[in-house]
């Protein structure tokens, strides 16, 4: 029979009789105190700041080589951005490359390709360095001319304003140029041809010089070098070779610009809207045998109006005695 007092013990305590297969309750472990003389508990300590240090300074290390990275990596996008923008750009650079036998080619205007002849220091010096000629008159000319017009240019030179005047008339329209120069006219074949415009340009060549007579010459359509010779000349006047009503007319003849006008007489009638820019040096007339005063009074007489264009481009109307007065002008002539 079992003992009643201890049966009463069990349940005050809450504990079970070991005789009933439980397990007995084993002692509480006691934590240990490890003990540390003073010398230890100091080189824990410095190896602990050590630690510290160590870890501060990794830290530091660590932001300045992420720094660096991303500078790094700033530099690079940097460097890959003035890459792409200078691929963009190539196109539009002007990178004068010199052929040899004082021919040079350049790029004018960001468009066209021009062969310059680097003897000559009045136009190429610009056209190698700014990649333009006469800003203002350039200015004027992409305004004036448009797409499907006929434009002709006596004076043509290397053919800076008639690569400018094809690209404005487009396929539709048609350019003549007229230069009388062997060497210089051969160079604007060159142009006409490396700029594929050779479908829209006529190219002829003029002698001013033989009483305003206009000497046409059939342009090769194929690549000649500067050294070439000339082609056989015929004389006809300016009315003879161009039929056809025309839009505008550039014309700087170097003093015989009375002499090619002068040629135009059935033109001018059956080219009711035609605009001319036209160069007018007093002296390079007189040299010619021409009076700069009757030929302005010419001008007039036939319907125009004279307006000079400016340095920004503006074409006010402008008096015969202030056109005297000038060394050089650029006109504007229009029958508005």
């Amino acid at each position: 029979m079992s003992n009643p007092d201890a049966v009463a013990t069990g349940r005050a305590t809450g504990r079970k009789n070991p005789g009933s297969g439980e397990r007995p309750p084993q002692a509480e472990e006691t934590p240990q105190v490890v003990n540390f003389t003073v010398e230890e508990a100091e080189g824990l300590n410095r190896m602990l700041q050590a630690t510290v240090e160590n870890f501060t300074a990794q830290s530091k290390i660590n932001d300045q080589l992420v720094s660096r990275l991303l500078d790094f990596e700033k530099k690079l996008a940097d460097l890959d951005a003035q890459v792409r923008r200078a691929l963009e750009a190539g196109t539009r650079e002007r990178l004068p490359l010199y052929m040899g036998n004082s021919l040079a080619l350049c790029r004018i205007l960001d468009s066209f390709l021009m062969y310059v002849d680097t003897r000559d220091t009045r136009m190429t010096p610009h056209l190698l360095l700014e990649g333009c000629w006469k800003p203002a008159q350039t200015r004027v000319m992409s305004r004036l001319v448009t797409r499907g017009m006929r434009v002709v240019e006596v004076g043509a030179q290397t053919g800076y304003f008639t690569l400018l005047a094809a690209a404005g008339t487009g396929p539709e329209g048609q350019v003549v140029a007229l230069e009388p120069e062997t060497r210089t006219f051969e160079l604007l074949n060159l142009n006409v041809q490396v700029n594929g415009l050779a479908h829209r340009v006529r190219t002829l060549t003029v002698d001013t010089s033989n009483g305003g007579g206009i000497a046409e010459r059939a342009a090769h359509r194929k690549s000649r070098g500067p050294a070439s010779r000339p082609m056989p000349e015929t004389f006809a006047p300016l009315d003879e070779l161009i039929p056809d009503p025309i839009d505008v007319l550039l014309l700087d003849a170097q003093g015989n610009e009375p002499q090619v006008f002068a040629g135009m007489r059935g033109l001018l009638p059956r080219s009711p809207h035609l605009t001319i820019l036209l160069e007018f040096a007093p002296t390079l007339l007189e040299r010619s045998g021409n009076s700069p005063r009757e030929f302005l009074c010419a001008l007039r007489a036939a319907g125009f109006e004279i307006r000079a264009i400016t340095p920004q481009a503006s074409t006010p109307a402008i008096e015969d005695a202030a056109l005297l007065a000038s060394p050089a002008s650029t006109l504007l002539l229009d029958r508005s």
